[in-house]
């Protein structure tokens, strides 16, 4: 799968709904497919899983796609992501390859934790707003508390760190980004899901040589997912929400859509 557009992904959508209905299967419970905080289950042996996700502001998106891979099990798993701006023309952002632990899996009451290390790629060109221009690292902590039958609990501690960050003008400067997130999934059905998210990332932006500014930013999404198990193993995701407004940031739409299936 490759990155899509904001109006691909629009008429992607109920294409991929009416084929999943007329196909599905019995539901199992949909565990892997939030928007913004990371969940802490590793990806099932042998199943591979496509993320695409946009967020949408007056017709500009800024981009996401991943894949995450089971590294010869369930206790260790591979991923990578990319990153693009939509904005009168694609531009790329920075990448990411990860991964990631399952340290915890049901533990004290179903309690699941998966640190994950990451490598960040400087596959975007900073010059045209599309990345930070400098190799770095990243490493996150998500843990999933599933409070009740119909209550899960996720919870992200993290950082993004580089050495050399660069700006449009080429000035470059070490950076620190700490994140915080958490969400909340409440099950109406298995397969029906009402999200609230809030994530925290303390931004950071180079000013001049060896020169930074601070600002802590704050996101949030209201919005629902909804599981299709299909024939053969595969399923598929489909989810939207609504970023209102929070600080500078603006009113924006998100869209997600995932597809799991066995290889």
């Amino acid at each position: 799968m490759r990155l899509s557009t904001p109006r691909t992904l629009a008429l992607l959508l109920p294409g991929l709904l009416v084929a999943a209905t007329a196909s599905a299967q019995q539901p199992r419970k949909l565990e892997d497919n939030s928007f913004l905080v990371e969940e802490a289950y590793n990806q099932e042996p042998r199943v591979v899983q496509h993320i695409v996700s946009g967020e949408l502001h007056h017709g500009d998106a800024a981009l996401a796609f991943s894949q995450e891979w089971p590294l010869g099990g369930e206790r260790w798993q591979g991923s990578y992501t990319l990153t693009g701006v939509q904005d009168g023309g694609l531009t790329l952002g920075d990448a990411e390859a990860a991964v990631r632990w399952q340290a915890l899996a049901g533990a004290r009451g179903r309690l699941f934790a998966a640190p994950k290390l990451g490598l960040l790629i400087p596959v975007g060109d900073a010059d045209r707003r599309g990345g930070n221009g400098g190799w770095g690292l990243s490493a996150v902590l998500p843990v999933s508390w599933e409070v009740a039958s119909r209550l899960t609990i996720h919870g992200n501690l993290g950082a993004d760190w580089r050495p050399a960050a660069e700006n449009a003008t080429g000035d470059q400067a070490g950076t620190l980004t700490p994140m915080i997130g958490v969400s909340a999934m409440f099950f109406v059905t298995p397969m029906l899901n009402l999200v609230a998210e809030s994530a925290w990332e303390q931004g950071v932006t180079v000013t001049g040589a060896h020169q930074t500014a601070r600002a802590w930013e704050q996101a949030v999404t209201l919005g629902a997912r909804y599981g299709f198990n299909l024939p053969g193993g595969t399923q598929i995701v489909p989810g939207a929400a609504w970023m209102p407004a929070v600080g500078d940031a603006a009113t924006r739409s998100f869209l997600y859509l995932s597809v799991e299936h066995p290889f």
